[in-house]
């Protein structure tokens, strides 16, 4: 392993015994590489720096497809602009969330959750814990985002859009988004969701301009407020929208926006596929392999040399790019399509519900000129799909990472075998997705617990985990300042109270 040592070169002692892992760390200290020249303090290069967007474009294009071009227009169909401040504050306390876990990654050289296995308590409660909300969580979006992929395939192709048509037609794309996962990989992922991205917020951002929403209303709905009931077209048109818990409802969206715990453990575990920090070091598997076996609480044995803690803050600066540009689209395509939501939907009394989940929005375009629609039909499309694609090689490296931290066979996998690992995954999620699919739960229906127990509630687990892991894994030259902290807090408070009275909602235990 290279890494700065305390030992004199050429000093040797014949008859001592090997050094056992602990003794080692007790002599070595672990040194940064040297950052790329655009990764420099001061360097402005920022066309190299732009390309360190890749990783984040897979987390946005995972919730683009549901939360952004379903929840924030039909949100915004229903409480109007009342609630634009719930989905913009969602996109900023996961977008701090997230960076907290590739920020630890790229400094420490372990996933987040080998760290979170050796919190006190029973051996690995809490990774467990998590682990097991997002495999929960996963059937649940596969079946929901196949059936709405199943109802645009039917919308696009003129065919009748029902229970039957959707189900079948999601099967399909279940085995045809899967089977281009398998082909290609991580690497051919990232590239088409850094497309799909790029083309959903120019198409958001056109529209926005043209539409000319009204600044005023726009701004009073960033003033935070949960109304107290539906307005009357919704109990009257819309009988099972109202059925729902009004808190539900919107943390629903909140939950689909920007994703969940199922997508960020997977998007801190794929980030080592860029090599940053610790992870350009060439003998990057053994780091993480010895900084998995320090003993609880021990800090990682990083070198505290000025130069060294400069190389490691340097590095950061990759992570913070690609969490800065994933959340900025994910927030502004969010709050975008939710003005245009409350703006043409609402004022005409159609929410986005049933075998209607995207064919109102049309409406965003062919009131800029008839026959525009199928820009909409073939972007939904897109959007969806991606996200179906993007889901499989996400939702692979959630339960790798959930489990390699008690398991050689899960790390084999991870290191040799990702093709069985992914396969693993199809069995799994798209079988019980296939069952919830061909239910006669409607797609919102079928998201809903997932969205509330993973989007929100562990997401506020999470945040208050990673403070624990930075403090006892970093040394104090790493950590965060308070300003962080406080963000974190803040952020783990709103997402695990939010998450909590929703589920007490959900059962119908109480009601706020």
């Amino acid at each position: 392993m290279c890494a700065k040592t305390n030992q004199s070169k050429g000093e040797s002692v014949p008859d001592a015994d090997p050094p056992t892992t602990d003794e080692q760390y007790e002599k070595e200290e672990i040194t940064y590489p040297e950052p790329p020249e655009e990764l420099q303090p001061g360097s402005r290069n920022w066309r190299k720096l732009l390309l360190y967007f890749g990783p984040g474009a897979i987390v946005a294009s995972m919730t683009l497809g549901s939360g952004e071009t379903l929840f924030a227009p039909r949100g915004g169909a229903i409480f109007g602009f009342s609630i634009i401040w719930a989905l913009v504050w969602a996109g900023f306390v996961k977008g701090v969330m997230t960076y907290s876990g590739v920020r630890y990654r790229t400094l420490a050289g372990e996933n987040i959750m080998s760290r979170w296995a050796k919190l006190p308590g029973p051996r690995g409660w809490f990774t467990l814990l998590m682990g097991f909300l997002a495999l929960l969580a996963f059937p649940s979006w596969v079946g929901g985002l196949a059936k709405m992929l199943g109802q645009i395939t039917a919308w696009v192709l003129g065919l009748p859009v029902n229970n039957t048509t959707a189900a079948a037609l999601g099967t399909i794309m279940i085995v045809v988004t899967f089977g281009l996962d398998l082909l290609g990989g991580y690497e051919a992922v990232e590239r088409a969701q850094v497309v799909i991205v790029a083309f959903l917020s120019a198409a958001i951002a056109v529209l926005a301009i043209a539409t000319q929403p009204p600044l005023g209303k726009v701004m009073g709905g960033l003033i935070p407020m949960l109304p107290s009931d539906y307005a009357p077209f919704v109990h009257q048109k819309y009988p099972e929208v109202a059925a729902r818990s009004v808190w539900v409802e919107v943390v629903t969206y909140m939950g689909a926006v920007g994703g969940g715990i199922y997508d960020y453990i997977g998007y801190v575990g794929y980030t080592k596929q860029r090599n940053w920090g610790i992870f350009s070091r060439s003998d990057a598997d053994d780091v993480e392999d010895l900084v998995r076996e320090l003993a609880p609480g021990q800090t990682v044995p990083i070198d505290t040399d000025e130069s060294n803690i400069r190389r490691g803050r340097s590095w950061l600066k990759a992570p913070q790019i690609d969490v800065t540009l994933s959340f900025l689209a994910i927030t502004f395509f969010t709050a975008t399509a939710m003005v245009l939501g409350a703006q043409s939907l609402n004022a005409t009394e159609r929410i986005p519900s049933g075998f209607n989940l995207y064919t109102y929005q049309a409406t965003w375009f062919t009131d800029i000129a008839p026959g525009l629609d199928i820009l909409w039909q073939i972007g939904v499309f897109f959007a969806i799909f991606g996200t179906m694609y993007a889901t499989w090689e996400g939702y692979t490296w959630t339960w790798l990472m959930s489990f390699r931290p008690f398991s050689s066979r899960v790390r084999d996998l991870e290191k040799n075998n990702l093709n069985l690992a992914r396969t693993l995954t199809f069995v799994y999620c798209g079988g019980l997705g296939l069952v919830l699919m061909w239910s006669d739960l409607s797609a919102v229906a079928i998201v809903t617990p997932a969205s509330i127990l993973g989007g929100v509630f562990g997401c506020g687990l999470w945040c208050f985990g990673m403070i624990w892991a930075e403090k006892t894994a970093l040394p104090a030259e790493l950590r965060g300042n308070n300003l962080y902290y406080a963000a974190l807090v803040v952020s783990g408070l709103f997402l695990t109270f939010s998450g909590i009275i929703s589920i007490i909602e959900y059962l119908g235990l109480m009601t706020f």
